[in-house]
């Protein structure tokens, strides 16, 4: 693709792979598409990360970037059920082909830009809940009928995040249209429910995380806290796993952390005098109260209806971190179904695994095949390299 500064600008069409979810509260209104001020500080950052000595001389990058919204737009509407961690994201989705606008008087830096921009694009995702998926987007080249070329996009993300192998998920044989979207997330979805938590709906599958830290005799928070600090934990009978003989040597960590925070647990609290279960939070804090949000190191990217499963670098501040688990029932709302007095205590403390306990790559790999083996049950695709 033949792309160069004209009178000092250069104009680019886009393509959207995936919806973005906006910061504005309605996608209804004029400008919700890519924003300059997430896209230019990301993209300064990739231009000193790839030409360090060529920018030494700058403290800022003299360059303008604007986004020209085009007419056509689509908004997700409620229909369209597509999985997010926050309801109110549904509102704020939109899918968007916009034009990128850069203005740059400096011959050197114009270079440096049209050498990056397009691998940029295929590496980075943008708007809320970005390691998820959403918000992808790639420069557009007519003379490919607007079609990112596969294999070099492969390429470029193998040799962006080092990788050895590059997982993917072919979904192009999915629904069309809209539904074909909803269908995109929630393979990612599902993938990241059977490595995680694990799925506890018609067919149980159990966490592969708990599994993988199990066999290096890691017991991970849930059972920790529902042995510690639910007096009686919820399991229906045709879920409930059989679990073999307990393991004392194993040691009890928050394992969980190493996929990504969260703020809280839900659990079901069967101390009600009339039967059936309440709902319970269990409250997660750093106890020293500085780490606040660790975002998952596994992240995806959707170009051409083709999900690739990206492991990035583990934050080295998550080994070996206490967080407190404190058990929350409203007390009016316990005394209103008859709760009894709990029995156990209303607090436990628990580490992070050490480094040397947990190889994401390693991970990865065991978890594509635990997927494979038990995506029947949930009809996914299958996951190549």
């Amino acid at each position: 693709m033949d792309m160069e500064f004209r009178n000092c600008k250069l104009e680019l069409g886009l393509k959207c792979h995936a919806p973005i979810i906006h910061f504005q509260p309605s996608v209804n209104a004029k400008g919700a598409t890519l924003r300059a001020s997430e896209v230019k500080p990301k993209f300064d950052k990739y231009l000193w990360t790839k030409e360090p000595e060529e920018l030494a001389t700058y403290k800022l990058l003299p360059y303008k970037m604007k986004f020209i919204e085009k007419k056509k737009k689509k908004v997700i509407n409620e229909n369209v059920t597509i999985p997010l961690y926050y309801a109110k994201d549904q509102k704020r989705m939109v899918i968007t082909n916009p034009r990128i606008v850069i203005t740059c008087f400096d011959p050197i830096l114009q270079k440096l830009i049209v050498r990056h921009i397009k691998n940029f694009f295929i590496v980075t995702n943008f708007g809320a809940t970005q390691g998820k998926g959403y918000g992808s987007f790639t420069i557009i080249d007519p003379e490919k009928n607007d079609q990112v070329e596969q294999e070099n996009a492969e390429k470029i993300l193998m040799e962006e995040f080092g990788l050895k192998t590059l997982y993917k998920i072919d979904c192009n044989q999915l629904s069309k249209g809209l539904k074909e979207i909803e269908k995109i997330f929630e393979v990612i979805e599902n993938f990241y429910k059977i490595i995680k938590g694990g799925i506890n709906h018609k067919d149980y599958i159990k966490g592969f995380l708990f599994k993988y830290m199990s066999d290096k005799g890691i017991k991970n928070e849930k059972a920790a806290l529902k042995t510690k600090i639910i007096d009686n934990p919820y399991a229906s009978k045709q879920n409930k796993v059989k679990q073999g003989p307990p393991i004392n040597s194993h040691k009890e960590c928050y394992v969980r952390a190493l996929l990504g925070l969260s703020s809280s647990f839900a659990f079901k609290d069967q101390r009600r005098q009339n039967g059936g279960a309440v709902d319970v939070n269990i409250k997660i804090s750093h106890a020293d109260e500085t780490i606040e949000r660790f975002p998952s190191p596994l992240t995806f990217k959707v170009i051409n209806k083709i999900i690739y499963i990206i492991p990035k670098k583990i934050d080295e501040r998550i080994w070996e971190k206490e967080f407190v688990f404190t058990y929350e029932l409203d007390k009016k709302r316990g005394h209103a179904h008859g709760i009894q007095p709990k029995s156990k205590p209303e607090k436990l403390k628990l580490d992070t695994p050490a480094s040397n306990d947990f190889c994401l790559e390693d991970f990865l790999d065991k978890a594509v095949e635990y997927y494979n083996e038990n995506r029947g049950k949930i009809k996914g695709p299958k996951i190549v390299q």
